[in-house]
């Protein structure tokens, strides 16, 4: 198959003049807190802290 002459267009408007939708970001898609962790680098954990989780269960 040969296509000369081929034009591609939407609503009549050919496609390489269309200029591409920016879509508006969420809020959630702009945070940037968490990107690289929560940068917790230790937590001590005593007797206390864990009876406290088990008691959470």
């Amino acid at each position: 198959m040969l296509l000369d002459n081929f034009n591609v267009s939407i609503d009549g408007k050919d496609i390489k003049d269309l200029k591409p939708i920016e879509r508006k970001l969420f809020p959630a898609e702009k945070d940037k807190e968490f990107d690289k962790g929560s940068l917790i680098t230790s937590i001590s954990v005593d007797k206390t802290q864990i009876e406290n989780l088990k008691a959470l269960v």
